[in-house]
């Protein structure tokens, strides 16, 4: 009989990496500045420091590092939707779905999730 496993089997499509990246929000026409904790292909999972509702649709600018110039940044702009909020000592960790996101926007993104996975 096989033994059950301690721990679930991953079941996302992408693989999330940890990450501590800047990153802005545009919500109802108000910026929010926010910190990825974690990043894949199809979502994010940020620190902001206010609530933002469920299903709130987004803007979003990824400020990815650049690995030649400390300075440097490589923006990438899609679009997301909330599909998580929880309040935290911090302030609030927000689950996004990105729903649109251009084809060199998403090849910048899977070069710098594929470097740091």
């Amino acid at each position: 009989m096989q033994q059950p496993e301690k721990f679930p089997s991953e079941r996302r499509r992408h693989p999330r990496i940890e990450t501590r990246i800047p990153m802005n929000l545009v919500a109802d026409k108000r910026n929010v500045s926010a910190e990825t904790i974690n990043l894949s292909m199809s979502g994010v999972l940020c620190r902001v420091d206010r609530p933002i509702e469920m299903m709130t649709c987004l803007e979003i600018v990824l400020m990815l590092p650049h690995e030649g110039a400390p300075d440097d940044v490589i923006y990438v702009e899609c679009e997301g939707i909330v599909v998580r909020d929880e309040k935290t000592a911090n302030g609030h960790h927000v689950s996004i779905f990105f729903n649109n996101m251009e084809k060199d926007e998403m090849r910048k993104l899977t070069a710098y999730i594929a470097v740091h996975s």
